[in-house]
């Protein structure tokens, strides 16, 4: 039976080889885990890191957006607003043209008008000349005539 005792010994040397085992087992394990720990906390700071940093990107991003958007907005109207004012100043100009023709064509009409009355004034005047000049002329020769009579 000598074996049964080394089959003993050998089991008690395992079951405190075992006890041993567990015992650090024990004193590591609260370490292992407090590593475990601050890896699993180091690991969620880097993502809530990484998550605000994206974040903040896309934050940028849209803001850099809205402003593109913004100032595209305002040159569409300012180029709205240019189409318009060049309307209105083709439109006022052929206005302008427009009544310049018309003036034009009154202002022909006047003068057209005042040569004719002219003309008519002209010629009145001239028959009047005529007029007075025969009646002088008939008056001058009565007088020449009676100054002939008398000094006869």
């Amino acid at each position: 039976r000598g074996g049964g005792a080394g089959t003993q010994k050998t089991q008690q040397l395992l079951a405190e080889t075992m006890k041993e085992y567990v015992k650090q087992i024990e004193n590591l394990f609260p370490a292992w885990k407090d590593q475990q720990s601050h890896a699993n906390v180091k690991k969620i700071q880097d993502l809530e890191k990484e998550k605000s940093l994206t974040d903040q990107r896309r934050a940028l991003a849209r803001s850099a957006f809205e402003k593109e958007q913004d100032l595209v907005k305002i040159i569409e109207q300012r180029r709205q607003d240019l189409a318009v004012a060049q309307l209105l100043e083709h439109n006022e100009e052929m206005e302008r043209k427009s009544r310049r023709g018309e003036m034009e064509r009154s202002q022909r009409e006047v003068d057209a008008e005042m040569l004719k009355e002219a003309t008519k004034a002209g010629k009145a005047a001239r028959a009047r000349i005529m007029e007075v000049s025969g009646t002088e002329r008939e008056e001058q020769l009565s007088t020449v005539k009676t100054m002939v009579e008398v000094g006869s």
